[in-house]
């Protein structure tokens, strides 16, 4: 089985919480709640870490995933739309070698894929009988197959295979002042390694957004933590949410996935 997260063992693991790195529960829970180490908090003023944890481990365990691979998702579209202001740009869940999430198609890719075979055949028909028309189509022939960068492209003959991939619009934003690591020794630490840099995530496919917090990537691969707070605390990475940007899903499809099988 694979591993989950990388400072959590397992699931069973985190009742018997007492500390996150040698710091006590009940500290990282005061240091979470709003307007702490953030004005919107980290949890909710009625939820404690363990429960939010919990219910963020079933629920990610049930989409058939895992923390770190969600964290190195993230950890790929943040490097891909670093230095990006407001644009859209592609990512593909197959970039992650060994991943386990699904694609979804949907009716505007098979729009795009034939808008595709509209300019591929155009570009059959302008190049025949030119000097070089043999080079122009096969040249435009490939181009019209090619998804965008960073993108897995497939051959021509499978089957008319779609190229995976969804297209993003990112927005890197400069906070002013640092945001506080929650998990850090002391107050200075947390000021030292906090984070100053958020990405707006937005997948127009399926109309979802996430806000995604620098530091809150390595806190979803150590520990499976997403945030709490529900729909109060802007920055928390729902993971159905997550995974429905990632592949396309809408909510609806991926929620079927969280109900209990009748026997």
């Amino acid at each position: 089985m694979a591993a989950m997260a990388t400072a959590i063992d397992r699931y069973d693991s985190i009742a018997q919480l007492d500390q996150i790195n040698a710091i006590p529960i009940e500290e990282i829970e005061r240091r979470a709640q709003p307007g702490q180490y953030a004005i919107s908090g980290f949890i909710g003023q009625n939820e404690t870490l363990k429960q939010i944890l919990q219910q963020d481990w079933r629920t990610v365990q049930l989409l058939g995933t895992t923390h770190i691979e969600l964290a190195a998702h993230l950890r790929n579209i943040w490097n891909q739309a670093k230095g990006l202001e407001k644009q859209r740009f592609t990512y593909c869940v197959d970039s992650l070698p060994g991943h386990s999430l699904q694609e979804y198609k949907s009716a505007a890719k098979e729009n795009d894929r034939f808008n595709r075979n509209i300019f591929l055949a155009i570009g059959i028909i302008v190049g025949i009988g030119a000097i070089i028309g043999a080079y122009v189509i096969h040249s435009l022939f490939l181009l019209a197959l090619l998804p965008a960068a960073g993108c897995i492209t497939y051959a021509y003959r499978q089957n008319e295979q779609f190229p995976a991939g969804q297209e993003l619009i990112g927005q890197m934003e400069e906070q002013k002042g640092n945001q506080e690591d929650l998990f850090a020794q002391d107050d200075n630490q947390a000021y030292v390694q906090g984070w100053s840099k958020r990405l707006l995530l937005i997948n127009p496919l399926n109309k979802l957004s996430i806000i995604i917090g620098q530091g809150v990537i390595d806190y979803i691969e150590k520990y499976g933590f997403y945030e709490g707070g529900g729909n109060q605390n802007a920055y928390r990475i729902d993971p159905v949410k997550l995974v429905a940007i990632l592949t396309g899903a809408s909510i609806s499809e991926l929620q079927k996935r969280l109900q209990p099988v009748s026997k």
